[in-house]
Order: C-alpha cells, then structure tokens, then sequence
C-alpha cells in the first residue's frame, strides 16, 4: 500500500566546499537511509515521487531552499510533511541559529549569514507550507568516535563546533503554522553519537528501526504515530550510547501543549490491510520532552521574523549579478548583469556553469543564465534569467497579457511573492510552446496545478487566455486549459 498523503525531504549534507575540515561523511548514509525506508512500500510507504533526497554537492543552501518551497506548493492542509535534516548547525555571526548546507562560508567559527539556513529563513519557508502535519527531525550536533575496540576499549572523541537548534528556533518552528513537531537527536548541549565504523549515527539507526519495524512500535489503524515513533527511538538511542560510551545523548521532542500526535507513515505497509483511521487513544510521550504553549510559539516565530534584515536579506537581482565580496574584472573586462548587449568578435566565458554550453563560432556563448553573442549576427535573441525561443508572436503576446496582469497584482496577504509566480509562469510558458509532439502534459498539469495554488487570480487569467486557440501553443496546453476554465465556471 501507499502512504499518499505523505511528502519527504531527506538532506545529508556530508560535506562542506569551503571547509571540508567539518566534513561528517555519515550523514549522507543517514539520509540515504531514511530515504530507502520511507520509500518501501512494505514499510512506510511514501511515494518516491514524493519523496525528494538531497545529498553532497547537491545540498547548496539554494537546492534546500527550492526544495522545502516545492513542498509549499506540492501539499496542502491534508497531507503529512516528513523533514529529516542532517548537518552541523551553529550560530552565525548575527547571533541566530544555523543549518549549514554544502556552501556555508564561515567567519572564525560563526556561520556568515547569506551563506547559511538561518533560524528567520526556516520559519519564512516553514510559515508558506500548509500542511497541518509537520515532522521535523534535526540530526544536528555531531561527536565521533572511533571504535572502542581500536582503542584498547578507550573511545576517542572529535568534536566540530556544532550545536543543536536553540530552544529559541524550534519553538518559533511550532508557530510556523498548525502541526508541527519537532525531534532533536539530542537534548540542548549534548552531542549526536556514532561509531567510525558503523554506517549510521546511533540516532539515525534507532530511526530506521523504528520505521521499519525493528523496534516494538504500536500500529494505529495502520499507521506510525509521531509519539509512538519518537518514544521507541528515545530508549535505544539513550541506552546505547550510555553503554557505548558512558555519554549522555536523549533525542527530544517539543510539541504544543495539549496538542495529540499525528500519523508520520504506513506500519508495516498499512498492515497488508485497509488502512482505518488513526488512533491516537493513550497516546503520551514518555521520553524527553518540551511542551510550549500555542501563544508562546506564535509570539517565538513572529519575533524571529523580526530579525534584522541587514544580516540577512534577500535579494532579487531580476536575473542580474550580485556580488557579495570584493569583485575584479581582470584584463579590462566586464562584469555582466541582467540585458546587457556585447559588441565585438569574441566573448569568454570563464567558468560555464554546470548544464551550460559553450557554442563555437562567431564569438557566441551560451551560460546557464543567458546568452551574449559577439560578431556579425543576426536573428532575435533574447536575454534575462528566464529564455524562450522558437515562439509565435500569438503565443508572445498570450503570455504578455498574463505576465501584465501579475505586475499588477497587488495582494499583501500573499504567501507567495510575484517573482515566485512568474517563475511558474515562465516555467508554463516554456513548455506551452513547444511542439504538440514535444510538450509534457504531466509537467503541464503540474505547473498550471501549481500556478492556481500560489496565485488563483492569476491562474484564472492564464487559463482565461490559453483556452483560446492561439496559434504556437500546444494543444495540450489548451485543452488542460480548457478544462479547467470550464470548472471554474460551474
């Protein structure tokens, strides 16, 4: 069976570009591990499609950022969001909490704001996810060893400058929105253990069990419970390390005040029966545990959100260059932002970025956010971070009047910010016009289902106008159109 309401983001950063001195190469087994188990359809049953794993150089702090805003869009009030993140965390120079991705840069021991997943960027992206079951898992705060048996029975500790979240974060993290949940692997001030020979940390392994049914956890109606779940992996982790090491390390949850728990996966694939409803009768915590009540949680997040901005701020170039640092354009050379024109018989390049190409002859090169041609040519080429060819004028001017319609588009309670809808629009619009026989309908779907939940006034213009026939735009395109222009008329 399917746990279909269930949506995943796994990140084991593993390594870091600028510090490979803080590099924890376990953390990617750790998340490849949960990943493998609640994808099992024997087990836990999440759909791979739903499930999104980022690992290594794959964890930028852009790559997690689009991810946990994919989920914002992907689910709604129904469905249950599983987050398993596993790195270092540590203050920033601003003094708040951070998550580090794979290009955190770090001033002394401090994480340098821009360059981290601070404790205000959580809550922003945490705050635009609607799902009212919320599981957050960090594996945050690292100390290794290597065996004891190595060591003559003496284990050898090595501790990065890494902590947990502050009580401060995870409680504005519970007044991020209805549901939410939030597991440490450790209490404030204690570490998370693992042995340089076993394939996962003590944390990660008793989480696995306990998902697939290694550990003695109750199945209700079918599913896991997030109580439940978290009680099993308290004790194992608790007593295995005090035994390995005579160390203290106590997984700890933080929930609402009189809040119940929430169904996290499928037990044991739904029982291999129907799925009944959750039965969350007797349900307690019986590890450790932080209660906060719902106004002090609500009053945590809007403080967060308060930050000042000057640390760590958000910047909308519009396709252009931003240069945080000292820059130098060697040999009299240009720095390019957004819809520049070059002049001239030779471009370089310098380093294309990844999925970039470089086209030989008259001086043109393509790069991953645009294109600059030198020499004689001619043709229509267009600019910017967000390029389509190949298109009719009809089809130009059908996305003109949609793109007119969101700069006009004024709605200050909005989840989502006019830059994130035209995203999508321009990402509809680059499929619209391909060829009938090139054009996704299932990418198609999916972005029109996208765009009507981020923005339904401008999903109903965009449909209004594409169910026209218009020339250039592919037939698909138009019937999904169609289709949906008729449902909003009934």
């Amino acid at each position: 069976m399917s746990f279909q309401s269930g949506y995943a983001l796994v990140v084991g950063v593993g390594e870091f570009a600028y510090h490979p001195e803080y590099n924890v190469p376990i953390t990617v087994q750790d998340a490849e591990a949960v990943a493998e188990i609640l994808t099992n359809s024997q087990k836990c049953g999440y759909l791979p499609g739903q499930v999104t794993v980022l690992t290594g150089p794959n964890t930028t702090k852009e790559k997690i950022v689009r991810a946990l805003y994919n989920l914002s869009i992907d689910t709604g009030p129904e469905d249950t969001v599983f987050l398993f993140l596993c790195s270092h965390g540590y203050f920033g120079t601003d003094d708040e909490w951070y998550f580090k991705p794979y290009d955190v840069r770090l001033a002394g021991k401090k994480v340098i704001p821009e360059t981290g997943l601070g404790s205000k960027e959580l809550i922003e992206l945490f705050q635009k996810i609607k799902a009212e079951r919320l599981f957050i898992v960090f594996n945050t705060c690292f100390s290794g060893h290597a065996a004891p048996q190595a060591l003559g029975g003496e284990a050898e500790e090595a501790t990065p400058d890494t902590l947990n979240p502050d009580p401060k974060t995870v409680n504005a993290i519970l007044g991020s929105g209805k549901g939410r949940i939030v597991i440490t692997a450790a209490a404030e001030n204690q570490k998370s253990y693992f042995d340089k020979e076993s394939p996962l940390t003590y944390f990660t392994q008793a989480l696995v069990d306990g998902l697939n049914g290694t550990l003695p956890i109750r199945s209700r109606g079918g599913y896991i419970g997030a109580f439940d779940l978290y009680n099993e992996l308290y004790f194992e982790v608790k007593e295995a390390v005090k035994e390995e090491y005579g160390k203290e390390q106590e997984p700890e949850i933080t929930v609402i005040k009189k809040k119940g728990p929430f169904p996290v996966a499928l037990a044991h694939g739904g029982d291999e029966g129907s799925l009944g409803a959750f039965d969350a009768a007797d349900s307690a915590i019986a590890g450790k545990k932080r209660e906060v009540r719902e106004s002090k949680a609500k009053r945590a997040a809007e403080m967060v959100m308060q930050i000042n901005t000057t640390t760590t701020k958000k910047i909308k170039t519009g396709g252009g260059a931003y240069f945080g640092g000292d820059v130098t354009a060697k040999d009299g050379g240009t720095i390019i932002g957004r819809d520049q024109v070059i002049h001239g018989s030779s471009y370089s390049t310098g380093d294309v970025g990844e999925g970039s190409q470089v086209v030989q002859g008259s001086g043109t090169a393509v790069g991953p956010k645009g294109v600059s041609v030198g020499g004689d040519n001619t043709g229509n080429i267009i600019t910017g971070d967000h390029n389509t060819i190949n298109q009719s004028p009809e089809a130009a001017e059908a996305f003109e009047t949609i793109l007119a319609a969101l700069a006009q588009r004024q709605d200050e309670d909005a989840v989502f910010d006019n830059d994130d809808v035209q995203d999508v629009v321009e990402e509809l619009q680059a499929e619209a016009v391909k060829p009938d026989a090139e054009a996704d309908e299932n990418r198609l779907k999916k972005l029109f289902t996208k765009l009507g939940k981020m923005a339904p006034d401008i999903f109903e213009v965009t449909v209004a106008t594409l169910a026209n026939p218009i020339a250039g735009i592919a037939l698909v395109a138009q019937k999904i159109a169609q289709k949906a222009k008729g449902e909003l008329e009934k």
